[in-house]
């Protein structure tokens, strides 16, 4: 709900009850980057990753830090090591390593059409190919897969309103009217961020 500073609150208290816990230090990375405290949230996600270090959220976590960072190059290795620990069955490899080649020789375009690529191979497509043709700038392509990721009950759709490559999409009355679809409680004006 974009209310980060009472998140983080509440996510300090958890630490303080179990700070031994990846998940929590996961869950509060996560609001962290919600936040848009990138610096912080790594140090969330390397706990994690110090008290397990096959805890592929984190890994997932790092690479969305990398990549809204623009750290393309940065953010290959955490998605390999995420894919691989996620789904050991299915080789990876040609797909991902595609992206360091996407990304030197056609920039940030050519690496998130390839990340259109690997997500489209995922069991739960919709949502992060919503992030992809949003950060490629497909305002139409991000809704409908915005759409797809509601109608099908897929969980990350809650993660809606923090996400930063939705942002360029909150004013578009299409976006607003699939928030209310959700459920999300309408926010006031005054002192609230804009859906």
């Amino acid at each position: 709900m974009a209310r980060h500073q009472e998140a983080i609150r509440e996510l300090q208290t958890a630490l303080t009850l179990d700070p031994l816990s990846a998940i929590v230090h996961q869950q509060f990375g996560n609001t962290l980057q919600q936040a848009r405290q990138y610096d912080r949230a790594l140090e969330q996600y390397q706990e994690a990753l110090r008290i397990d270090p096959n805890f592929w959220p984190a890994f997932h976590s790092i690479h969305l830090i990398y990549r809204r960072e623009g750290r393309f190059a940065e953010s290959i290795p955490p998605l390999r090591t995420l894919l691989q620990l996620w789904d050991p069955k299915t080789d990876w490899t040609a797909l991902v390593d595609q992206l360091s080649v996407a990304y030197s020789t056609g920039g940030q375009t050519a690496y998130l059409r390839q990340c259109v690529k690997i997500h489209e191979r995922i069991d739960r497509p919709w949502y992060y190919l919503a992030l992809d043709y949003a950060d490629l700038g497909d305002r139409k392509a991000a809704l409908m897969a915005l759409n797809n990721a509601y109608e099908n009950r897929q969980l990350e759709v809650l993660s809606m309103l923090v996400d930063p490559e939705l942002d360029r999409l909150r004013s578009d009355p299409r976006f607003q009217d699939l928030v209310r679809e959700v459920g999300f409680p309408q926010r006031s004006s005054a002192g609230s961020p804009p859906i």
